[in-house]
């Protein structure tokens, strides 16, 4: 299992809640604790698999600034407390993770444990993350670092087809909240497509084609470059 597996689960439900968060009756620490127990089954998961807990934490880092974006840019009527007390301070004792997620990026080698970090970047990239590109002024930039990071991925034979790639957008069908307060995404991929084009919109769907196996599958659809 790659480390980006291990990611999986909540960063398919931060995505989903995305879309839920303002309507959903969530309390600070309903939520706060549903991503403590995210994480922390992420981190049973990737020890029995093998990786080693700097390269867990340096994934972690990604998705924690994932998430906090997600829910501090929502109109969740809770996200006052969420401001005092993100995620980023309590597990990186930061409150510039939009900054920092880049300078982490711009540090990873192209091989070995940093490049299984690196593909946890490349997803919460492609699910939307922004961070200090945020402003449609920084768009030409917030593609490039895109484009560049998956193209460290791409294997030669998929970066020659990229300009014949396709993506699939995510549409969201009705989700709700169980009793106990677990979150159930449930995805409906658009008949639509929209052409990529050569140079600037990567494909993830070749990334976890090539890169990641059957298992990232599932996630496919709800990644938009």
């Amino acid at each position: 299992m790659r480390l980006v597996d291990c990611y999986i689960d909540t960063l398919l439900f931060t995505r989903a809640l995305s879309e839920r968060i303002a309507v959903e009756n969530l309390s600070y620490e309903e939520l706060h604790e549903t991503y403590l127990k995210l994480l922390s089954d992420a981190e049973i998961t990737a020890t029995k698999k093998g990786h080693n807990a700097d390269t867990f934490h340096a994934g972690k880092f990604a998705v924690v600034a994932f998430i906090d974006e997600i829910i501090l840019c929502s109109a969740w009527p809770n996200k006052s407390a969420w401001q005092k007390m993100p995620l980023q301070r309590k597990f990186f004792d930061t409150t510039n993770i939009g900054a920092e997620f880049y300078d982490h990026l711009n540090q990873l080698s192209k091989h070995g444990p940093d490049k299984e970090v690196r593909e946890v970047f490349s997803l919460c990239l492609g699910l939307g993350f922004k961070g200090k590109y945020f402003s449609l002024d920084d768009r030409p930039k917030y593609e490039e670092v895109k484009a560049f990071n998956l193209g460290v991925l791409l294997p030669d034979e998929a970066k020659g087809n990229i300009d014949k790639t396709i993506l699939f957008p995510l549409a969201y069908g009705e989700s709700a909240f169980n009793g106990k307060g677990s979150f159930i995404p449930r995805l409906n991929v658009l008949p639509a497509v929209i052409g990529v084009p050569l140079g600037v919109f990567v494909a993830t769907v070749v990334v976890y084609h090539y890169m990641m196996g059957s298992q990232m599958d599932a996630i496919i659809s709800a990644v938009k470059f």
